[in-house]
């Protein structure tokens, strides 16, 4: 690994790079750091590129499949770890619901289903749970190695918008806020501003644009969401497992 760590994202899609970046920034504090979009591959614009492996949650997948073939399944020997300080591979909850078919990927273990693999929320955990546990076997691994980080919003990463932007949002004072299907949704449904999601599709020029308020209003997201909370605590677990802390940490 370079005297310049890097940080790896294996995402769904384009805004949740933008939103995911901004936020490793924030934990990151002023230390120089290298983003790398390993999925999907992406241009400075933000474009997915073409012949990326797809976006979403069937992206992610391929990527993980892929690399286990690559690894010979042993992903801890991946050079990409040895690369980056942290991989950052990330997939929504709602994921937990759906099946390999309906992402036109053929079920790579058809002897032992692993989608679908919902439970009832709350609590979160006991999807995001099994949602680790297939991350895992996609990437040929009992356990995570040093430096993969996995991050799970609860269902989707548009939860943890509406926790930062939006506080009065029913999804909030109804109690709701991680267990609610559908916070895209949400988001559109309700005359709000600015308007993350429209056509049903998030809106990739707000996302940039607001991609710094919501690693401000970070705080507001752990306190509400279990599965935000999780995974800062395990991306600055694995940056100390690494010897690196952001400036000012002992």
């Amino acid at each position: 690994m370079s005297s310049t760590p890097g940080v790896a994202f294996v995402v769904e899609g384009t805004t949740d790079m933008v939103a995911l970046q901004a936020l490793v920034k924030k934990f990151l504090g002023d230390r120089d750091v290298v983003l790398r979009s390993l999925q999907p591959e992406m241009s400075e614009a933000f474009q997915a590129l073409p012949g990326t492996l797809g976006l979403g949650w069937p992206g992610v997948c391929r990527w993980c499949l892929q690399a286990n073939e690559q690894s010979e399944g042993n992903f801890g020997e991946h050079p990409v770890l040895a690369l980056n300080a942290v991989v950052l591979v990330q997939i929504d909850a709602d994921v937990a619901a759906t099946t390999y078919g309906a992402g036109h990927i053929p079920d790579p273990f058809p002897d032992c289903p692993t989608l679908p693999c919902e439970e009832p929320c709350p609590p979160p955990k006991a999807t995001t749970d099994r949602l680790r546990n297939l991350l895992l076997r996609w990437l040929g691994m009992a356990a995570a190695p040093q430096g993969l980080v996995f991050c799970i919003p609860s269902k989707e990463l548009e939860t943890w918008i509406i926790a930062a932007m939006f506080p009065e949002h029913t999804w909030i004072t109804g109690g709701r806020l991680e267990c609610g299907k559908n916070p895209k949704a949400a988001l559109q449904r309700r005359k709000l501003t600015p308007r993350f999601v429209e056509g049903g599709k998030p809106q990739l020029a707000v996302y940039q644009d607001y991609a710094a308020a919501i690693a401000e209003q970070w705080g507001n997201v752990t306190n509400r969401c279990s599965e935000a909370r999780r995974f800062e605590n395990d991306f600055r677990a694995a940056l100390a497992a690494r010897g690196l802390k952001p400036p000012g940490e002992c």
